[in-house]
């Protein structure tokens, strides 16, 4: 073929390319390359047909081959990126970048993706700073701004973050993906104004993430007109293969083989594992390093349960140390830290990769994630397998869906014997209970009545002082009829937003009960709130998604609390606490049963009254709460897992012995 028929051809196959028909330009380029094997050009061109193709592994082979002939190929380069960050790859993307933007130094764009993939792989503080060079190169790029705001927003960057959504908002104001993020940043700090945007946006119909904020932000609310009809609609997305935090279905469903799948496949797509950076391994004996992960060594309920376990250490088998990524110079965290034989303050680090460095070089043995995929959590950090074994416990009321966990700390009546498919990590059931619990907290009985709180001395009082986002409208319907059954009743509720406290009077009137019958609490500090607790009759909980730390709250102070006896692992943690204060008979088997069982208690008080009796002799010698005990069964997990990882064995499940 001569050299004008080449040029021919490969100019066919240019037009082809141009009009989108990329068969016949792939057919032009493979016939062109047949005469000039090996040029960039071409080569290149053909890896854009194969983008069209949606063959995006060929098309990055093709890039690789025209950069080993002209390793400054720019539009290999940049096409090279794409097609390595499409394949989840962003970590192979970062060079390509790089070099593309040594040959376009202002490439305002470049600039931007190169932040995108550094964020990706956990560089998150060299990702902002190449997203605010995009910014500064181009004032009006929509993406740059766009992606700085949400890059500032995750990592808690507030005021820059706010910036930037306003010059988006000023250059693009009738931009529905700015709405969109804009009510994802917002819907855990202000959901007013949130659902106002998420609605704007009018991505909830097509985006799993929009519509489980937006299921987050009403619940919150208790604007449950479309709540139902929303959730129904996420759980068909999640069907068809739809993926979002893993938290939103720990709240929405009671489906244990659901989470693990979504949280796996989430892990997968946000969190991939990174080449671990371990730097110790077991010796032979001696104590076990072990690291304890947390933003909630603070004024937080993980803070005030967890107090009571590092103090409790036998020394000689556990060496506890608290790695703290939230600093409030609490007494708690104080007290978490004297209980610990040292401590690491990384809350000034925002970067994954830098965070999961200065884990590594504290030559952890065993990393216990206290946090999971909740607020504050650091998954972006752990992908990097900073320890040599890694523990999910008690942070996050499920499986973690990660790769890099290596155990989740469960119990008999949380993971069943023969449910450990249903988990990433192995199963390690401690003998009696799963949550720890802090003996040595306050018990501030008798200080409060009920005149100081708003509340009849003779009114049967239920209550909720769980999470309101765990509410939903056919749980509160049925309190509605606890309250039309029990002559003189109220129900006492934590709802701090005025928003919440007037939709739920809203909903009580719709159901033809008397909105004055609704009392409502604030938040308060730890001690004043276990005071008032003692002031109810009966605590109610929610479902599918129950009390956890708010329970072990409850029946510290001896007051009983009905639940229902669900599938899931969050669904059946209230029932684990039951059942570990010697009160299987709280636990109801279903909804309808849930109903019949709390009216029964409320026209018996004398049942009641022995149920608080026994609660209060279950302080004495309850597994519940034991914390010394609890401590001994955690050590003989750990020992265990400590004894294969030095045989160089694979972690399995295993059950922990009393006693051990």
């Amino acid at each position: 073929m001569s050299r004008v028929n080449i040029q021919h051809v490969a100019s066919a196959g240019k037009a082809f390319l141009e009009s989108g028909d990329f068969i016949k330009a792939e057919q032009q380029f493979k016939l062109v390359l047949r005469h000039v094997p090996g040029n960039p050009d071409i080569l290149s061109a053909l890896g854009e047909a194969n983008i069209g193709l949606d063959r995006i592994k060929d098309a990055m082979s093709l890039f690789r081959q025209a950069l080993k002939r002209d390793p400054n190929h720019f539009y290999s380069l940049v096409r090279g990126a794409y097609c390595t960050t499409r394949l989840n790859r962003p970590d192979e993307a970062v060079p390509l970048l790089e070099r593309a933007l040594t040959i376009a130094p202002g490439d305002d764009d470049l600039m931007n993706n190169l932040g995108s993939c550094l964020f990706k792989i956990g560089r998150g503080e060299d990702a902002l700073a190449w997203m605010r060079r995009a910014c500064a190169a181009n004032p009006r790029n929509v993406n740059a701004l766009l992606n700085l705001a949400q890059s500032c927003g995750v990592m808690r960057r507030d005021a820059e973050a706010r910036a930037a959504f306003e010059r988006l908002k000023t250059i693009d104001p009738a931009n529905r993906e700015v709405d969109r993020a804009y009510g994802m940043f917002l819907h855990t700090r202000d959901r007013l104004a949130a659902r106002t945007a998420l609605l704007a946006s009018g991505a909830a119909a097509a985006d799993p993430d929009v519509l489980a904020a937006l299921i987050d932000v009403e619940a919150t609310l208790a604007e449950w007109g479309s709540l139902e009809s929303n959730i129904a609609a996420l759980r068909d997305m999640l069907a068809r293969g739809a993926t979002v935090e893993p938290q939103e279905v720990v709240f929405d469903f009671d489906d244990q083989n659901l989470a693990l799948w979504n949280a796996r496949n989430y892990c997968e797509a946000h969190f991939p594992p990174a080449p671990g950076i371990i730097r110790t391994s077991f010796g032979k004996s001696g104590p076990i390093r072990v690291g304890y992960l947390s933003a909630d060594f603070r004024e937080h309920p993980m803070g005030y349960l967890f107090a009571g376990v590092p103090e409790r250490h036998d020394r000689s088998k556990v060496e506890p140390v608290a790695l703290l990524t939230r600093n409030d110079a609490s007494p708690v965290r104080d007290r978490i830290l004297r209980g610990c034989a040292s401590s690491v303050d990384l809350s000034y680090n925002g970067d994954g990769l830098a965070l999961a460095e200065a884990i590594a070089a504290e030559r952890i043995d065993i990393l216990v994630d206290l946090g999971g995929h909740m607020g504050g959590a650091r998954q972006d950090a752990l992908r990097f397998k900073p320890a040599r074994v890694i523990v999910n416990w008690a942070g996050f009321a499920n499986t973690t869906g990660s790769t890099v966990h290596d155990y989740i700390i469960a119990d008999r009546f949380v993971a069943p014997p023969g449910s450990e498919h249903l988990f990433s990590e192995k199963v390690v059931r401690l003998p009696h209970v799963y949550l720890c619990h802090d003996d040595r907290r306050a018990s501030p009985f008798g200080i409060l009545q009920r005149r100081h709180r708003g509340l009849n001395e003779h009114a049967f009082v239920f209550g909720f002082f769980n999470n309101i986002r765990k509410l939903r409208p056919a749980m509160f319907q049925a309190w509605l009829d606890l309250l039309k059954a029990t002559p003189d009743s109220v129900i006492w509720m934590l709802v701090p937003e005025d928003a919440t406290r007037n939709a739920l009077r809203a909903h009580a009137a719709a159901g033809g009960v008397d909105s004055a019958r609704l009392i409502f609490a604030d938040y308060v500090g730890q001690e004043e709130h276990l005071a008032r607790l003692p002031l109810v009759d009966l605590v109610l909980d929610t479902a599918p998604c129950g009390a956890h730390t708010s329970a072990t709250d409850c029946l510290w102070m001896g007051v009983p609390i009905v639940t229902i006896d669900g599938d899931s692992m969050p669904a059946r943690i209230c029932g684990s606490l039951l059942r570990n204060v010697g009160q299987d008979g709280l636990i109801a088997r279903d909804f309808a049963s849930y109903k019949t069982l709390a009216l029964e208690l409320a026209h018996d008080r004398d049942r009641l009254a022995r149920i608080r009796a026994e609660l209060a002799a279950a302080r004495g010698h309850a597994p519940l709460f034991d914390t010394a005990g609890f401590v001994r069964d955690l050590e003989s997990a750990f020992e265990e897992m400590a004894g294969r990882a030095r045989k160089g064995l694979k972690a399995v499940s295993f059950d922990v012995a009393a006693g051990a």
